[in-house]
């Protein structure tokens, strides 16, 4: 997959993202499946990691001076906590 075949599968993702969420009549807080996430912790994960995505490809220097730190997994946990303090856990 080329530059051009990812910029194209991000906007497309975008756009069906954001065609889903005009139509949604969504409490934003509500939980979710995935332990601790709300709603709009889910929208903002994608949307951040799009804009990164699109960062990355468009200026990679700036991408990697913003980038944040991995947080580091617990030894043995299989679990890590992000700096809000949240524990991310990896899927199967």
């Amino acid at each position: 997959m080329d530059v051009a075949e990812v910029c194209e599968d991000l906007l497309a993702e975008r756009a069906g993202l954001l065609g889903a969420m005009g139509t949604l009549e969504v409490d934003l807080d509500a939980a979710t499946p995935a332990e601790g996430w709300s709603v709009r912790d889910q929208l903002t994960h994608l949307a951040w990691f799009d804009e990164a995505a699109t960062q990355l490809i468009v200026d990679p220097n700036a991408f990697r001076a913003n980038r944040l730190p991995v947080p580091k997994l617990r030894s043995g946990s299989g679990s890590a906590r992000s700096s809000s303090g949240t524990t991310m856990r990896p899927t199967s």
